[in-house]
């Protein structure tokens, strides 16, 4: 987005911010002076306050609700634009894919892999469907780290669609108890000495797969997380030693 687009933005929202605070201020105001009987020589105004008052209110409603559908599609109009410039920017060998076009599940990802670090939101998916296998490669050796948010921390409320957060609340209580379970998952596996699980306070963007970290053959799977794309759709791309500068 342009700067003068950017700016041209702002100044129309910041417009209707302030018109929408005197709006509600004149109600507010009506309303208190009718509840004094200032207005009580006011027989038109007082005689139909109810009707003028339920109709501000829905006009606030209603332009509320034009404000935030707005600033959604602001929002991801931006992401889109930014996933385009990624694509655009990505040097030949690095392309970004959805979950549909993995280079192999995770099995096949980690193969023979003897260290696996893994960082993710929640990584629920990961720890619900691969908890079996992932306790089986533990068994045989396998290090294990695992890293999430801290469900306590103000990056629960500040991470991926915190747009959406704020507008719907209860996806905050949602996306925690994800990761409270995910840790109630990994506490069979944090039994044994080669399995180790901590949290970050940052508010995640991405998430990682890594698989022998640091070795010639190793490999580290990039999943971008973004607003209103579901995790099918997630771009992500791969990075091995040959992607080295």
């Amino acid at each position: 987005m342009s700067r003068s687009r950017k700016q041209r933005r702002e100044l129309i929202f910041g417009i209707y911010d302030y018109a929408h605070f005197i709006v509600a201020l004149i109600l507010v105001v009506v309303l208190v002076l009718d509840a004094f009987g200032v207005l009580a020589d006011a027989s038109w105004l007082i005689s139909n306050l109810p009707s003028y008052t339920f109709a501000v209110v829905c006009l606030l409603v209603a332009t509320s609700f034009l404000e935030r559908r707005i600033t959604l599609d602001n929002i991801q109009s931006q992401q889109n634009e930014l996933s385009t410039r990624l694509k655009e920017l990505a040097p030949p060998s690095i392309r970004l894919r959805d979950r549909q076009e993995f280079e192999a599940p995770l099995k096949g990802f980690l193969g023979s892999a003897e260290q696996v670090d893994i960082l993710g939101f929640s990584l629920s998916p990961v720890v619900t469907t691969y908890r079996g296998y992932l306790g089986e490669r533990a068994k045989q050796g396998c290090r294990f780290r695992f890293l999430l948010v801290d469900p306590n921390s103000p990056a629960v409320d500040a991470g991926m669609g915190s747009v959406e957060d704020a507008l719907h609340p209860r996806s905050t209580a949602r996306k925690r108890a994800e990761i409270q379970s995910s840790i109630s998952r990994l506490e069979p596996l944090l039994e044994m000495t080669n399995v180790e699980l901590g949290f970050t306070s940052f508010a995640l963007s991405f998430s990682l797969l890594i698989a022998d970290p640091g070795a010639p053959y190793g490999k580290t799977q990039v999943e971008l997380y973004g607003y209103g794309i579901s995790p099918g759709d997630r771009p992500h791309f791969v990075l091995t030693p040959a992607h080295e500068p």
